[in-house]
C-alpha cells in the first residue's frame, strides 16, 4: 500500500511539471476552446492584471523645472485562465458557458501586429491530478482559404500602427518591402518554416 502511495506521488509530480501542450502560438486567425468546469489548464504569459511592487516599482525626480514619474512595466509571468460559467439567465436555458477565444498569428500580422497573437500552455489542472480524472476540450482553429490575399486590414488604426510601433512587420510593411502582400498559405508556410525548419 505504501508502494502504491509513492508511486502516486511521483506521478502526480511528474504531472505538475508536465505540459500537455508547450509554450506557443497559434498559427491562423482565431482559436475558439470550449472548455468544461473542473477541466482547466490553458495558461497565457501575459502581463500581470494587478502589479504588484514586486513587479511593478515607480520612482520620481525633482527638477527646477519638472516633476517626473518613470513607472515600471508589469512582468509578464504565467497566469491561469479561469472556467467562467454561463450567466444565470443563460444558464437556465440550457446555454454553455463563454467562449476562450485566441487571437493568432495570422491575425496580428493581418492587422500589423495591432492585435497581438496570444503565447500560452496548456498544463494538468491540480484538481484533475488529485481526482484522477482526464481532461478533455473542444478546440476550433479558423483559418482563410489558402489563396487569400493577406492584405492590410483596411481600418485607421491598423495603419497608424502600422506606421508607428507597429513598423518592421506585419502586412504593411511585407508589402512596402516586397511590393506584394502574401496569401495565407504562404504565411502557413513561413510560420512552419520558423518553427520546424521546413523547406517549401
Amino acid at each position: 500500500m505504501r508502494r502504491k502511495v509513492e508511486e502516486r506521488k511521483k506521478v502526480e509530480k511528474k504531472l505538475k511539471e508536465t505540459n500537455v501542450a508547450g509554450a506557443h502560438t497559434d498559427y491562423g486567425c482565431v482559436t475558439l476552446l470550449f472548455q468544461k468546469p473542473g477541466e482547466s489548464g490553458l495558461q497565457l504569459y501575459a502581463p500581470t492584471l494587478t502589479p504588484t511592487p514586486s513587479s511593478k516599482s515607480s520612482t520620481t525626480s525633482t527638477t527646477a523645472d519638472s516633476t517626473t514619474t518613470t513607472t515600471d512595466k508589469p512582468k509578464s509571468k504565467w497566469q491561469d485562465v479561469p472556467y467562467i460559467p454561463a450567466s444565470p439567465t443563460y444558464a437556465k436555458q440550457g446555454m454553455a458557458p463563454p467562449l476562450v477565444v485566441n487571437i493568432g498569428d495570422q491575425l496580428s500580422y493581418w492587422t500589423n501586429g495591432l492585435l497581438k497573437s496570444t503565447l500560452h500552455r496548456v498544463r494538468f489542472p491540480q484538481e484533475l491530478i488529485a481526482s484522477g480524472k482526464d481532461r478533455y476540450s473542444i478546440v476550433f482553429f479558423a483559418h482563410p482559404d489558402d489563396d487569400s490575399v493577406l492584405e492590410p486590414v483596411p481600418c485607421k488604426l491598423v495603419d497608424e500602427y502600422g506606421k508607428g510601433d507597429g513598423n518592421g512587420r506585419g502586412a504593411a510593411f511585407d508589402l512596402v518591402k516586397f511590393g506584394k502582400s502574401i496569401t495565407a498559405r504562404e504565411h502557413l508556410d513561413r510560420r512552419l518554416a520558423q518553427t520546424y525548419g521546413w523547406k517549401y
